[in-house]
């Protein structure tokens, strides 16, 4: 069922595992300028056991479309549950509907949203694995890991997890955001006043400074009950250049062991046959696991819509393919 936006936030509350892009920082922040656009959707205002908001756009040909990103649920939903949650989103007549689920791949949604009408897309242009730390087992760095995080050591870097943020430490990070965002040729920014919100909002920085006290490598993560889901990286090119990343990410992993979190997810790290597999393994060297999301899945009214989206996705917009 549909709710309004404060309804939806207060019965969200009541579910511990809420994905990154369902919460509440970045519902202010990446969805600013489109507020009027979300819809909000819950199973029941009794009991709520699972919830998702969504973006409603509406395209010549195609119609209205809704794209949501994460469903935030409790543990034990069944695939009952997940069909009924999914087909009451379908009979509110949309013409397509695009999710992106960022929860472990599990068999009992896969049936749920399944059996709501719900099937793969011609084409994943999200990925749909990432690598998973247990921070409660010992931690098994790689020797190449361990070469970079000695380098940084012996450059005088110290770590500084930021306790109580202000609006400087997000300028900061935005400032060395924007040496990743030259260097990697990025679209998008990070702005201050988001960075800020959002670690006012269930996020965390981290900083990693030089010898003098400057600030050489950033990271931002996002908080959900016990788990730890990577968000941005702030790297300088001096901080990439003497171990500074690699010593920083190390102690963002001690940090979130001592303090008896669960799990750190790198969130979306693709293995492939290109350059993105560089990031890949210099991830899995910090000793990560591999696992599989749910992925996206698409229903369509029309097929035909369907084999066009895919080619609009992929063919006229260029999006990475997974």
């Amino acid at each position: 069922m549909q709710v309004d936006r404060e309804t939806f936030f207060a019965l969200q509350a009541k579910i511990k595992d809420v994905p990154y892009s369902q919460s509440l920082g970045w519902h202010e922040t990446a969805y600013k300028s489109a507020q009027n656009k979300l819809l909000y959707f819950v199973n029941t205002t009794d009991d709520p056991r699972i919830c998702c908001f969504g973006s409603l756009s509406k395209r010549r040909y195609f119609g209205r479309i809704l794209s949501i990103t994460g469903i935030s649920k409790k543990k034990d939903v069944n695939i009952t549950e997940y069909r009924s949650f999914f087909k009451s989103i379908v009979d509110e007549g949309f013409n397509m509907i695009n999710i992106m689920d960022l929860g472990r791949n599990s068999a009992e949604f896969e049936v749920g949203v399944r059996r709501a009408g719900f099937v793969r897309p011609f084409g994943f242009s999200l990925c749909p694995m990432s690598l998973i730390v247990d921070l409660k087992a010992p931690f098994q760095f790689h020797r190449k890991w361990r070469s970079h995080v000695r380098n940084s050591i012996a450059c005088g870097n110290t770590f500084y997890p930021v306790e109580e943020p202000t609006m400087a430490d997000a300028e900061e990070f935005s400032r060395m955001f924007g040496e990743l965002k030259d260097r990697k040729r990025l679209s998008y920014n990070c702005v201050p006043e988001n960075i800020f919100y959002l670690v006012s909002h269930g996020y965390k920085l981290f900083f990693m400074k030089d010898k003098d006290g400057v600030n050489i490598a950033g990271r931002l993560e996002y908080i959900c009950d016990k788990n730890v889901y990577d968000i941005y990286a702030a790297n300088t090119n001096i901080g990439l250049s003497n171990g500074a990343v690699y010593h920083l990410q190390e102690e963002i992993l001690k940090y979130l062991s001592e303090h008896k979190y669960n799990e750190f997810d790198y969130g979306m790290i693709p293995p492939s046959d290109n350059h993105m597999d560089d990031i890949y393994i210099a991830k899995s060297y910090s000793g990560g696991t591999p696992i599989g999301y749910n992925g996206q899945w698409q229903y369509c009214k029309s097929l035909m819509k369907k084999y066009i989206s895919s080619i609009y996705t992929f063919g006229i917009h260029h999006k990475q393919l997974y």
